[in-house]
């Protein structure tokens, strides 16, 4: 009765498994990372699951062929549940790094246990270690069994610590989508405990995974309409806030009066004032992301105006140590034009903007300071100074880059704000 009861269990979770991954596989976003892992971990379930049958259906029975197949069986369970572990944890550091930059040690950790039980495994091949098959086709635990059962719990418990640090970035519903994949296949473990006989730690596991899928998975497609739209808005928004009537008509007076004085002057700026326009006027037909190079140009199109206007009230340092990257159109200009305007041309003497790119690991860090006015970030929001800008900003490169900004300002002293790509 057992027999029957594991088996049915087994092909029934195979089948509402398959069933996710040709959903994930036929969505219109299939190709979107998240998607992709979630696909893997569905395809490594079923490993687990179809690896088990063979330890129903063919331990103990005298047919030549059934001892290969159980080990084959066997070998395909261990395996996907080693990879299962590893999948699922990039699955759900993935999905925390579309929240907030990621702290920690934890992944790289997990590739480490994962990686040695991968090699463990297929050592077993040739000694043992894990699992052997006796005689009279049954299955038996090696003198390293535990190995392969401690490395897992200690992947479920670093995914399980990356959860509860980064759950501010989290609601509820998915800390308890996500934690549902760890803690309820042990409850299985101590069901199965109390009722020998039935496997049912992999039918807790094929739960806790439909879990996510419903919870977590299911609602990205909707999320990510509903991010198109407003990055739609953002784009045409933050357009306009950058074609300030005031700052067009100071360029242009400012080009006037070099006309009368300096020529050649006048047709070099006036060379980048339509620069400036017309990279304004692309921003609103692309949403393409474009050369870190060519946002510079923009920058320096927009400085160079101003510069024409107060001179050497405004100085300009350039620290450019990494480039080889993408982002949104009209990240930087609207920042440094900020720094400009509420920052150093607030104090009389003028001030020092730095622009600095680097390469920090795996992101890439853009710092623009300013040691102008500066604010007090305590107090409450100035509605008198516009803050669409910034926010188009952020909103753009967390939805494009998977991207974060942060500002620190200090009053008296000055501004830093800071995009990790």
């Amino acid at each position: 009765m057992y027999q029957t009861i594991n088996v049915t269990m087994d092909c029934v979770c195979t089948l509402f498994t398959l069933m996710v991954f040709f959903y994930l596989r036929v969505s219109p976003d299939r190709g979107e990372r998240l998607n992709i892992l979630f696909a893997w971990v569905c395809v490594f379930n079923m490993g687990m699951l179809l690896g088990d049958l063979p330890n129903w259906l063919c331990e103990g029975r005298a047919k030549p062929w059934y001892p290969a197949v159980l080990w084959l069986g066997c070998l395909v369970q261990y395996l996907s549940g080693c990879l299962i572990s590893w999948v699922y944890s990039l699955y759900l550091h993935t999905y925390l790094s579309k929240k907030m930059m990621l702290k920690g040690w934890t992944l790289p950790l997990i590739h480490i246990l994962c990686g040695i039980d991968t090699v463990f495994i297929f050592l077993n091949l040739w000694n043992g270690l894990y699992y052997r098959i006796g005689e009279g086709n049954f299955y038996q635990r090696g003198d390293w069994y535990w190995l392969s059962q401690i490395i897992p719990v200690l992947v479920l418990l670093l995914d399980a610590a990356a959860i509860l640090f980064h759950r501010r970035a989290l609601q509820h519903k998915e800390i308890t989508a996500f934690l549902s994949y760890l803690l309820i296949p042990v409850v299985g473990v101590i069901i199965q405990m109390h009722i020998y006989g039935i496997a049912i730690t992999y039918l807790t596991s094929s739960i806790a995974l439909f879990i996510i899928f419903l919870c977590v998975q299911s609602e990205q497609r909707l999320l990510a309409e509903q991010q198109k739209r407003d990055l739609d808005k953002a784009q045409v928004t933050v357009m306009l806030s950058q074609i300030q009537p005031h700052f067009l008509y100071n360029s242009l007076l400012g080009i006037k009066q070099l006309c009368d004085t300096e020529p050649k002057r006048a047709s070099e700026a006036l060379e980048h004032f339509s620069y400036y326009l017309r990279r304004n006027l692309y921003s609103i037909s692309s949403s393409d992301l474009i050369p870190f190079e060519k946002e510079l140009e923009h920058v320096e199109d927009y400085l160079y105006l101003e510069k024409m206007r107060f001179e050497e009230r405004l100085t300009v340092q350039w620290e450019i140590l990494f480039t080889d990257f993408k982002l949104p159109p009209l990240t930087l200009q609207p920042i440094v034009e900020n720094a400009v305007r509420h920052g150093i041309m607030k104090k009389e003497e003028g001030g020092i903007l730095t622009i600095r790119s680097e390469k920090i690991t795996d992101k890439v860090c853009i710092t623009i300071t300013d040691n102008g006015l500066g604010f007090d970030q305590d107090a409450p929001p100035d509605t008198s100074r516009p803050h669409i800008g910034i926010e188009n900003v952020r909103k753009r490169v967390e939805t494009q880059c998977g991207g974060c900004l942060s500002i620190a300002s200090k009053t008296g002293v000055g501004t830093k704000v800071t995009l990790m790509l």
